[in-house]
């Protein structure tokens, strides 16, 4: 079969949505030249049981499937290699298994990238939260990858790779890095390296992605912050650093100052190590536009008293965080 799209899903512990997300898949349109590739990363729920259980009411699509098996959990950028490394498809794009997609979703960004040509080809999208609020986010119209690249890395694009579908030479570029320990913001980084990549960009405006935002909570535990979340964000930024042309590095400041922020929300470094870490950036981040006024304030102060300024946001996290589990605890004993 001649493949024109591969669609990569990685899926690990997502049985209470993986079904509706599967079904979007199978019901899709673009009946031909799709192919679907799976990759359980030893989830230890029933996801890969219910996948099943759906693409026996498919079954026509079951050639067009594939389900791949990690032996062991490896993240969700591993999960992601695997899929790639699989994939057939002149054009591929990733999908969250918690996730789904209109049902003409791939065929209209398939047809779209044949006629303008494109390198890439990216679309808007919707938010659900779990309060039942939707929101839809409708993105501006970019001339260039550049132009598009440089709103991305200034945080003002979705980073998702789910709603932006690439050429295969350039999804599968080796040159490209994306280390496997990376835990967050995966998609800044592999989308930034891809962009960079690209010449040709189009404009999907027919149908939208849908992201699922009800697993998310506004407040959480202060202690689920990892070092190693940090780490990989420095890792990225580095990764960057030596990948963007020089007039694309003062792009890079909206999310030093981003990692920069939660290292003083969390309390992660100390005092020493927080003041070295881009140095030369400092009084950049405090005049940069993208960063939120709010996180610059807590920068500056930073800036001048780390351990004083983080010790009052780590109390205010943990206030946030009682004041929420009350709220749910409340809203449970209504109920």
């Amino acid at each position: 079969m001649d493949v024109k799209v591969s669609v990569c899903i990685p899926v690990y512990k997502v049985e209470n949505f993986i079904e509706k997300c599967a079904r979007s898949l199978f019901e899709q349109t673009m009946q031909e030249g799709i192919e679907f590739v799976f990759v359980n990363d030893c989830t230890p729920d029933r996801s890969i049981e219910i996948l099943r259980q759906v693409l026996e009411e498919y079954p026509h699509r079951i050639e067009l499937v594939k389900i791949l098996h990690h032996d062991q959990n490896r993240g969700l950028v591993a999960a992601r290699k695997t899929a790639l490394a699989a994939a057939c498809g002149d054009y591929i794009i990733h999908c969250d298994s918690d996730d789904w997609v209109d049902k003409d979703f791939y065929e209209k960004m398939y047809l779209k990238a044949v006629e303008e040509e494109a390198d890439v080809v990216y679309c808007n999208f919707r938010e659900f939260f779990a309060n039942g609020h939707t929101s839809f986010t409708k993105i501006s119209t970019f001339k260039s990858c550049e132009l598009f690249l440089k709103d991305l890395l200034q945080g003002k694009i979705h980073c998702s790779l789910c709603n932006k579908l690439f050429k295969r030479d350039i999804a599968l570029d080796p040159t490209m890095q994306i280390p496997d320990d990376i835990c967050l913001s995966e998609d800044y980084l592999r989308t930034a390296q891809m962009l960079l990549r690209c010449k040709r960009i189009a404009q999907c405006n027919d149908t939208s992605y849908n992201y699922r935002r009800d697993r998310i909570s506004s407040y959480t535990d202060p202690k689920s912050y990892k070092i190693e979340y940090f780490n990989g964000c420095c890792s990225l930024v580095g990764i960057l650093e030596n990948c963007l042309p020089e007039h694309l590095q003062n792009d890079l400041l909206y999310f030093k100052a981003s990692t920069l922020f939660k290292a003083v929300k969390h309390a992660l470094l100390p005092a020493g190590k927080f003041h070295d870490l881009w140095r030369k950036d400092h009084k950049k981040m405090l005049g940069c536009k993208s960063v939120p006024v709010a996180k610059r304030i807590i920068l500056g102060g930073a800036f001048l008293s780390y351990y004083c300024m983080s010790r009052l946001c780590l109390l205010a996290l943990h206030f946030q965080y009682i004041l929420n589990k009350y709220k749910k605890e409340r809203e449970n004993n209504e109920i």
